[in-house]
């Protein structure tokens, strides 16, 4: 990533923090310097381009337009990844949303169905969340879909915009 970015995405060479490409937020930052990295992360012409952060970034925190979340390490639960990857795309174009994990935590069945991606993300996910009181067929309208009929090359459709498997499965387009 240095090679890329150069030194002045980092500390190195840089006289004021506050210049910096890469930034980072965890809960032992000072308040004026989270206050900083929130607000110049907001800004379409921010200086500051990639947050590594712990989940202290992640409650609260409204921006539409984050088009990429790197998930790294075992999550808490399948809620706090859901919310975590939940940060991108807010704004409804698309986004990606990576998982890297050696090995699961709690939720191990979910997060091995995600890495053999045998069936759609989405719905491996909301299906850990379904109550014992829910009917069976409650996801039954994700597990049904077909491709679209429209042949959409834009990747708009239901099928295409739903995660990476259904995207790959649901080719909508030669394209």
């Amino acid at each position: 990533m240095m090679a890329f970015l150069g030194t002045r995405a980092f500390n190195e060479g840089v006289a004021d923090p506050k210049k910096c490409m890469v930034s980072m937020n965890h809960a032992h930052i000072a308040e004026p310097l989270r206050k900083h990295i929130l607000s110049e992360f907001c800004k379409p012409d921010s200086v500051i381009r990639i947050v590594v952060c712990t989940i202290a970034f992640g409650m609260g925190v409204e921006i539409s337009d984050v088009k990429q979340v790197i998930h790294w390490g075992k999550a808490a639960s399948v809620l706090t990844f859901w919310q975590e990857v939940g940060r991108c795309g807010r704004d409804g174009s698309q986004c990606t949303a990576f998982l890297y994990v050696k090995s699961g935590g709690r939720d191990t069945e979910i997060f091995n169905k995600l890495k053999s991606d045998v069936e759609c993300h989405r719905l491996a996910v909301l299906q850990a969340f379904k109550l014992s009181v829910m009917p069976d067929d409650v996801f039954d309208v994700l597990k049904n879909r077909q491709s679209c009929s429209q042949l959409c090359d834009t990747f708009v459709c239901a099928c295409c915009t739903c995660c990476s498997h259904c995207r790959r499965l649901y080719q909508c387009s030669d394209v």
